[in-house]
C-alpha cells in the first residue's frame, strides 16, 4: 500500500472530527485539552527571561537619547550634567559645544555630527567608562564567591523546573495518544501505564537539551574570545568578523539538526514507543529502521506538508486569539480551545504511519462502529459481546475483521454456582 500525505490528511481529519464531535463530550475535550496541555508546557519557550533590559538613556523610553551616566550635556543652556531641557528652550541655531575632559569644545558648523561621534568615541556611548558599570565590576571582583554560589543554585532551579516541565510533557504525550485511541477521556490509566516510557522520552530531552546549551555556552566562550580584542577597543575589525562567521557556521546548522530531531521524536518515534512499549533508545532504533530510512523521500513529502498544514494552523489560532481579545491566549484555555487543531498535527503522524503495515496500525479497522457506544473502548477482536472496560453488553459486530465471528445477540448468560 502507498503511504501518502494525502490520504494521512483525510484520515487524520475523520479522526478528530470523531473523537471530538461525535458525539460531543464536554469532559472528554477537557480531558485531552489538558494533555494537550502537558505537552505544550515542555515545548514552547517565551522571552521571559527575567532580564531588566534598562533603556532609560534612549529616545522614547522615558530618557535623554544618551547612553545611561554618560555625563555628557548636549545643551549648553542646561545647568545640570545629561539633563535635556524642554524642547521650547532649545536653540537649533546655537552652536552646539561639548564637555570633553571637564571643559567644552565648541564645534564649527561643519563638522558633522560623524566626526563628533568618532573624535569623541571614548566619551559617548561609552558603557565600559560609566560609573555603574564600574561600580559593578567593583563588586563582581569583591564578591565572586558568592555570585558563583548564587549563580549555580540558580542553574540548579532552573534545571529542575525544566525537568519537572520534562516529565510533565513527556506523560501528556502518551495520555493524548491513549485518549484518541481509546476514544475517551483518561488520566490515571495512562499515567500509570505508560510511566515507564514517559520517564525514558524525559530523560532523552533532557540529555538534548542539556547538549544543546552545553554545546552554546563553549560556542559563545570561542566566539567572545575570538572578538575580546575588538569587544576592549569597542571596534570592528578581523577578529570580530572571524568570530561572527564561526558563529554562524556553526550554530545555524546545529539548530537545523537539533530541530530535525526533535521532529523524528515527537511525530515517529513517540508513537513507536507507545504501540511497541519501547524505551526510547529502542524506539529510535525502530523508527529509523521501518518508518524513516525506507522512504526517506516520503518522509520529506510528509515534513513539507506538515509546514504547510502548521501555518494554516497558525493563523486560524491567531483568528481565535484576537476573536476571544486575547483570552485565548492564556496558558489552558489556548489548549482547550485550539484542541481540534492539536489533535489534528498530532495524528496526521499516526496516520501516516499506520499506512504502513498492520503492525502499524493505531485505529482499529471500523465496522459499523468500532467502540463501545457506552464508553467509546476498543472492542476490536472481542467475542464475548460485553465491554471489557465498562461491562456494557453490545450487539454490535464492531470488531474491524471478516473472518472473526459476530458477537452474541443475547448477553451471556451466568452458569449457575453449585
Amino acid at each position: 500500500m502507498a503511504v501518502t500525505v494525502n490520504r494521512a490528511t483525510n484520515d487524520a481529519f475523520k479522526h478528530t472530527k470523531r473523537i471530538l464531535f461525535k458525539p460531543f463530550n464536554f469532559e472528554k475535550w477537557l480531558t485531552l485539552g489538558l494533555c494537550a496541555f502537558l505537552i505544550g508546557i515542555g515545548d514552547c519557550s517565551n522571552n521571559n527571561s527575567g532580564i531588566n533590559w534598562n533603556t532609560r538613556g534612549w529616545p522614547g523610553r522615558g530618557g535623554t537619547g544618551l547612553a545611561p551616566a554618560t555625563g555628557i550635556n548636549v545643551n549648553p543652556n542646561a545647568t545640570t550634567p545629561g539633563a535635556v531641557p524642554p524642547v521650547a528652550n532649545f536653540d537649533p541655531t546655537a552652536t552646539p559645544s561639548i564637555p570633553v575632559g571637564g571643559s567644552e569644545v565648541t564645534v564649527p558648523s561643519t563638522t558633522t555630527v560623524t566626526t563628533i561621534q568618532t573624535t569623541t568615541a571614548n566619551h559617548w556611548f561609552s558603557f565600559t567608562d560609566s560609573p555603574e558599570f564600574q561600580n559593578l565590576l567593583y563588586h563582581f571582583k569583591h564578591h565572586i564567591p558568592e555570585i558563583l554560589l548564587y549563580a549555580a543554585l540558580g542553574l540548579i532551579g532552573v534545571g529542575l523546573l525544566y525537568l519537572l516541565l520534562l516529565w510533565l510533557s513527556s506523560r501528556g504525550y502518551f495520555m493524548l495518544l491513549y485518549g484518541a485511541q481509546h476514544n475517551r477521556p483518561a488520566v490515571p490509566t495512562p499515567w500509570r501505564e505508560y510511566r515507564s516510557e514517559g520517564n525514558s522520552l524525559m530523560g532523552f530531552r533532557f540529555m538534548v537539551t542539556a547538549f544543546a546549551m552545553a554545546g552554546s555556552i563553549l560556542l559563545i566562550v570561542l566566539c567572545v574570545t575570538i572578538a575580546w580584542p575588538n569587544i576592549q577597543t569597542e571596534t570592528w575589525g578581523t577578529n570580530a568578523t572571524i568570530a561572527l562567521t564561526i558563529y554562524i557556521v556553526i550554530f545555524f546548522p546545529a539548530a537545523v539538526v537539533f530541530s530535525i530531531v526533535d521532529q523524528l521524536l515527537k511525530d515517529f518515534v513517540v508513537p513507536t514507543m507507545y504501540l511497541k512499549r519501547v524505551p526510547v533508545l529502542s524506539g529510535w532504533s525502530i523508527a529509523w529502521q521501518k518508518l524513516i530510512k525506507p522512504r526517506g523521500y516520503s518522509v520529506v513529502g510528509f515534513y513539507a506538508f506538515k509546514i504547510l498544514l502548521a501555518i494554516g494552523a497558525g493563523m486560524i489560532t491567531a483568528i481565535l486569539v484576537m476573536m476571544t481579545c486575547c483570552i485565548g491566549a492564556l496558558p489552558f484555555v489556548s489548549s482547550v480551545l485550539t484542541l481540534p487543531l492539536l489533535l489534528f498535527l498530532r495524528l496526521y503522524s499516526i496516520c501516516y504511519i499506520q499506512q504502513i503495515g498492520t503492525e502499524w496500525r493505531f485505529f482499529p479497522i471500523q465496522g459499523p462502529t468500532g467502540f463501545c457506544d457506552a464508553c467509546g473502548y476498543n472492542l476490536t477482536g472481542n467475542l464475548t459481546g460485553v465491554c471489557p472496560e465498562c461491562g456494557t453488553f453490545t450487539s454490535t459486530p464492531a470488531f474491524g475483521h471478516a473472518d472473526l465471528p459476530a458477537p452474541p445477540t443475547t448477553p451471556p448468560s451466568t452458569p449457575p454456582i453449585g
